[in-house]
C-alpha cells in the first residue's frame, strides 16, 4: 500500500509531515491579510477578477458563486479583527467607486507563508496540497497547484497498481512537483512583495510596469495562461526526452509561450485527435506522429508501437503540428495519460523513443 497525505485537512501544520521528519522550508510574511466574502450594492463584473494598487497597498476582488465577491487586502496598520467598516474604507480608498458591502458572509484574518516541503515523497508516503506547499494567494494559484499534485500522482499510482508501469515511475512525482512548486512559490512571493512597495520610486516603477504590461497585452497572452495552470511544465531530466543534436525546436523552446517537453500537449489538438476528452482512455498513452512520407520509417515506427498495447498512435497533419505544436519536422510526441509531453523527437530519434517506452512500461 501507498499512503497519500493531501490537501486542506493536513494543512501547513501537517502532523504526518512532522512525524516523517520532512522539513517545511521558507518564511512567513510579517503582515496579516484581511478577507471578506460579501454581497454588495453596486456593480462588479461577475466574471472578472480585479486588482487595485495604491500607495497604501493592494486590493483584490474576486467573484465567487451566488452573487458573492471576495475582497482581499493587506491588513491596515494597527488593525486587529477584520470588519465591514474596515474593508469598506479600503474599497473606498483603493477600489471601484459605487461599491458598498451589503452583507458579509465570511470574514477572516490570516498570515501568509511561502514554504514548501523539503521532500514530496518519503518511502511510500506522498505529500500533496497544503501539506506540501503554502504560499501567497497572489495569482490565485493555490488550489490549482494542489489539484495538479493529485493529478500527477493519481495516474502514476493507477499505472503501477495495475501492473502497467514499474514502481520507479512513482519517484518522478516528487521530482516534478517539487520543481513546479519551487517556481510557483518564487513567483507568488515576487508578486506579494510588489504589492507591499512603500517608497515613491518603487511604487511608481511598479505601476508603470503594470500599465505597460496591460497595454501591450503581455499579461493576457503570457501570464494569464500561467495563472490558469495551462503553462505547467515538468523540465526534462533525460537526454532521450528531447531530439538529438541542434534543432529548430531548441531555438523555439527558448521563446516565451513555446511548447516544450514536459508541457501539456495543446488542448485543441488533443481534443481534435482524441488524445483527451470524454472518450479518451484515462490510462492510455498516445504517440502523436508527424509523418514525412518515408515508408520504411513509418513501418519501423509501427513495429515499435505494436510492442506496447497501452500505446495508441495518432497521425497529425503537418500543418496542425507546425501551427499549434511548433515543430515543422517529421517526428513524434509521446504523451502521458495526464496530457503532458513525455518525449519529443524527429525521424532519426526512434532509438530515443524506445528508451523512453522501456522506462515507462517495463
Amino acid at each position: 500500500m501507498w499512503g497519500l497525505l493531501a490537501g486542506r485537512g493536513a494543512g501547513a501544520g501537517s502532523a504526518v509531515r512532522g512525524q516523517l521528519g520532512v522539513g517545511f522550508e521558507g518564511s512567513t510574511y510579517e503582515m496579516a491579510f484581511a478577507l471578506i466574502d460579501a454581497r454588495i450594492d453596486g456593480y462588479l463584473p461577475p466574471d472578472e477578477c480585479h486588482f487595485y494598487q495604491s500607495a497604501n497597498g493592494a486590493l483584490v476582488i474576486v467573484p465567487i458563486p451566488g452573487g458573492i465577491f471576495r475582497f482581499l487586502s493587506v491588513m491596515p496598520q494597527g488593525g486587529g479583527e477584520v470588519d465591514v467598516p474596515m474593508m469598506q474604507a479600503v474599497i473606498d480608498e483603493r477600489g471601484p467607486r459605487g461599491v458598498r458591502i451589503k452583507e458579509a458572509v465570511w470574514k477572516a484574518v490570516f498570515r501568509v507563508h511561502a514554504r514548501r516541503a523539503s521532500e514530496f515523497q518519503r518511502g511510500r508516503v506522498f505529500l500533496a496540497g497544503d501539506a506540501a506547499h503554502v504560499h501567497s494567494p497572489a495569482g490565485g494559484q493555490g488550489m490549482n497547484n494542489g489539484l495538479q499534485d493529485a493529478h500527477n500522482l493519481a495516474w502514476k499510482l493507477a499505472s503501477v497498481i495495475r501492473g502497467e508501469s514499474p514502481s520507479s515511475l512513482l519517484s518522478s512525482y516528487g521530482e516534478e512537483r517539487a520543481e513546479v512548486t519551487r517556481q510557483l512559490v518564487r513567483d507568488t512571493d515576487f508578486q506579494t512583495r510588489a504589492w507591499l512597495f512603500k517608497s515613491k520610486a518603487s511604487v511608481a516603477a511598479r505601476d508603470a510596469a503594470f500599465r505597460l504590461l496591460d497595454r501591450t497585452g503581455i499579461v493576457s497572452e503570457f501570464y494569464a495562461p500561467v495563472m490558469a495552470g495551462r503553462r505547467l511544465s515538468y523540465p526534462p531530466v533525460r537526454d532521450t526526452q528531447q531530439p538529438a543534436g541542434w534543432t529548430g525546436c531548441r531555438v523555439r523552446r527558448s521563446l516565451p509561450g513555446a511548447l516544450e517537453v514536459g508541457a501539456v500537449f495543446p488542448r485543441r489538438l488533443a481534443l481534435a485527435y482524441g488524445i483527451s476528452g470524454p472518450e479518451a482512455d484515462p490510462h492510455g498513452w498516445n504517440l502523436a506522429v508527424v509523418p514525412d512520407g518515408n515508408r520504411a520509417w513509418e513501418e519501423e515506427l509501427g513495429h515499435i508501437v505494436a510492442q506496447w498495447p497501452l500505446l495508441r498512435q495518432v497521425t497529425l497533419r503537418r500543418r496542425d503540428a507546425a501551427s499549434q505544436a511548433g515543430c515543422r519536422s517529421a517526428g513524434f510526441y509521446l504523451i502521458r495519460p495526464d496530457g503532458h509531453i513525455a518525449a519529443h523527437g524527429h525521424a532519426r530519434d526512434l532509438g530515443r523513443l524506445e528508451a523512453e517506452l522501456r522506462l515507462s512500461f517495463s
